[in-house]
């Protein structure tokens, strides 16, 4: 230590600490002006900037600020934690934060704030250091709670070693402060324990590809939901990206769930489902309100996501709640019915159904349908009345009352058509109707091929086709990516129908086309090598069943027996 910071400390210690029996923490060892800051002029803007940040990171470990005064000076060319007449502050150099920081994120101004809270509440400023080890303690400690704070942020690794590159290094043997190496490793050891905690990892896993910027913060959330409401009346994709930003930055400094749920819904209009299914988690997490976990349900399943009973285990004491008598608000219904009817299907017996789960998707669903059948049918009543007819269309579907089955898919048809004229933003932005149009006209074509009616089958699955090739190429590449479901099975059921009608050829085509995007489907091959039988195709045939037989198609070996040797 340099004999003008040994007589400068001094000072600030006759100045500051002899009446309170206190210290001076800062981020490196100057202390310059530090008292003329204390009685000096500062930006009221920087001020609420800042404050917002210390509130924000007092929500995060959930506290109320009644610890801290912030305040921005210029020329001390440091950040300082003092308590100063019974109030404790955190001084501020912006300028010297801006010249330290890397690049445009301001990750390092968050550090440092959060490091400086950090002295405070780790108590490190009410009583004098007894020797630069324990001083340097401090820091260590001070570091370490500044990581940890990042990481609830959402910062990345790569931020990280980013704002470490142009850390503070005294260098010096005698500093109150540790070497740049050990201060390091504290701020990574806090860092680290940030993602041990569930909330820090799912907002890492929203924010963590934006920037950190803290300009502005007041306005943050207004400026996200104007972006919002602009991008809902435009359906602009630049906009969408803007919107999308501003409500990461938002994220990070507001304990509102919903601020996390509008995100989401962004993220999936933009067919990145994961985020969506993240953002879900994360407003669960907030509130512990199960509709969110339902409404990931439902994604989940849909998408045919790999985590899907993962998710569905953690939270097995939300699937073992459900009932017909508890009150749902409506968004909750198509998680509710999804989960059922996935399960209807998941450990199933011989048949290849759970019947117990079957039941129960018909008890919820009839029970829900009675209801909406007493209400007025507005653009909601009909949506929920379309997702609850269809599924009971499954059911009859699965229980083999094929002509049963139709019925509801058509009435779920009928409510679908009839709410989407009503509903046109849910359309533009998420393509609801026409993924569950689709879905429905594709289960009338199934049905009716298991009556053998073959040209309703056909009218149907063209149907299919007409309403998918009508869409713009935006909303076939979006369909593809958000669900699992928008495949070429079409292609199979028109195969179906096509040699029901005794059109071979056409049938060929069909199959040929489906086994492009499904090799390992096969029976696909054994459907084909029928229809190469229509058409003399004998040599066809016998490969086809070839195929299938060696895979264990049921019937391939069979026939293969029978027409090839």
């Amino acid at each position: 230590m340099t004999i003008k910071k040994l007589i400068l400390c001094l000072y600030l210690f006759i100045y500051f600490g002899s009446l309170d029996g206190q210290s001076v923490c800062s981020f490196s060892p100057e202390y310059n002006n530090t008292v003329n800051c204390l009685s000096g002029y500062s930006n009221y803007n920087d001020n609420i900037n800042a404050s917002v940040v210390v509130e924000d990171i007092l929500a995060k470990i959930n506290l109320k600020n009644k610890y801290f005064v912030t305040k921005i000076c210029k020329g001390i060319n440091n950040a300082v934690a003092i308590n100063y007449g019974g109030v404790n502050y955190i001084l501020l150099d912006i300028d010297w934060m801006e010249s330290l920081k890397y690049g445009k994120n301001d990750w390092f101004h968050l550090f440092v704030i959060s490091h400086e809270m950090g002295h405070h509440l780790l108590r490190h400023t009410t009583r004098l250091t007894k020797s630069i080890q324990e001083s340097r303690n401090n820091e260590i400690a001070a570091d370490e709670f500044g990581g940890y704070i990042l990481g609830t942020y959402g910062a990345s690794l790569a931020d990280i070693n980013s704002l470490l590159i142009n850390f503070p290094d005294d260098g010096d043997d005698n500093s109150t402060h540790p070497p740049k190496n050990a201060r390091e490793i504290a701020v990574k050891k806090g860092y680290n324990s940030s993602k041990k905690n569930e909330m820090s990892s799912l907002m890492q896993l929203l924010t963590k590809d934006v920037s950190f910027d803290l300009t502005g913060l007041p306005s943050l959330i207004s400026v996200a939901r104007n972006k919002f409401n602009s991008f809902l009346q435009s359906n602009d994709k630049i906009v969408l990206s803007q919107a999308i930003e501003s409500y990461q930055q938002a994220l990070r400094f507001s304990t509102d769930p919903i601020i996390a749920y509008e995100l989401g819904a962004l993220f999936l209009a933009k067919g990145e489902r994961g985020k969506y299914n993240t953002a879900l988690e994360l407003a669960y997490q907030k509130t512990k309100d199960e509709k969110f976990i339902l409404e990931l349900f439902s994604s989940l399943i849909e998408s045919g996501d790999k985590n899907t009973d993962k998710i569905l285990l953690k939270y097995n004491f939300i699937c073992n709640s459900i009932s017909t008598e508890k009150y749902y608000e409506p968004i909750c219904f198509q998680g509710i019915i999804k989960y059922l009817m996935y399960m209807s299907r998941k450990n199933s017996d011989g048949e290849g159904v759970n019947f117990d789960y079957v039941h129960k998707t018909e008890e919820f669903c009839k029970t829900k349908l009675v209801k909406y059948n007493l209400q007025t049918q507005d653009k909601e009543t009909l949506r929920n009345k379309g997702e609850i007819n269809n599924a009971l269309g499954l059911c009859e579907l699965w229980r083999e009352n094929y002509a049963l089955s139709i019925t509801y898919f058509n009435n779920a048809k009928r409510d679908l058509e009839a709410a989407k004229k009503y509903d046109h933003q849910l359309e533009n932005i998420f393509c609801y109707f026409s993924l569950n149009l689709l879905m429905v006209n594709y289960n009338i074509a199934l049905s009716c091929i298991r009556l053998r009616d073959w040209q309703s089958g056909f009218d149907a699955i063209t149907s299919y086709e007409n309403l998918y090739n009508n869409l713009s190429v935006d909303k076939q590449e979006y369909l593809k990516i958000i669900c699992n479901e928008i495949n070429f099975q079409n292609f199979y059921i028109k195969g179906r129908c096509y040699h029901g009608l005794e059109q071979y050829s056409h049938a060929v085509v069909s199959y040929t086309s489906s086994i492009k995007y499904e090799s390992n489907a096969y029976y696909l091959y054994y459907y084909r090598g029928l229809s190469f039988l229509g058409i003399d195709k004998n040599i066809e045939a016998c490969n086809d069943f070839e195929i299938a037989c060696k895979n264990g198609v049921y019937g391939a070996c069979d026939r293969y027996e029978s027409s090839c040797n």
